[in-house]
C-alpha cells in the first residue's frame, strides 16, 4: 500500500490504513505483547478449534510492541516529505515555463 501510494505522481494527500485488530488472525497494529486467554475465558475450546482461532497472541517479534505503528509512522513522514519535494519541483516548473 505504502509503495504505491508513493509512486504517484502527483503522491496522494493522505492513505487510509485501515484495521479489524484481528488478534486471533495476526492483523492488528496496535501494540502488542504476547498474552493467553486464561483457562475458562472466552469462547470454548470446541468452537475455537472449529474456528481455527488462537489462545495465544503473539507479539511483533524483532519489531518490538509499536513495531506496526512506527513503521506506518515512517511511511507517512516519507509520504510527507515526498508530497513537500513533489511540490516543489511543480512550483520550479511552473517557473521555467513563465519565462
Amino acid at each position: 500500500m505504502w509503495d504505491h501510494a508513493l509512486s504517484l505522481h502527483p503522491p496522494p494527500a493522505s492513505v487510509g490504513v485501515s484495521t479489524f485488530n484481528e488478534w486471533g488472525e495476526g492483523t492488528q497494529i496496535e501494540p502488542v505483547r504476547p498474552w493467553s486467554v486464561p483457562e475458562g475465558e472466552g469462547i470454548s475450546d470446541s468452537m475455537r478449534q472449529g474456528l481455527g482461532a488462537s489462545k495465544t497472541f503473539k507479539d511483533y517479534g524483532d519489531l518490538g510492541p509499536h513495531g506496526y505503528l512506527e513503521i506506518t509512522a515512517a511511511m507517512a513522514r516519507q509520504l510527507h516529505e515526498t508530497r513537500k519535494q513533489y511540490s516543489r519541483l511543480t512550483r520550479a516548473d511552473l517557473e521555467k515555463e513563465e519565462l
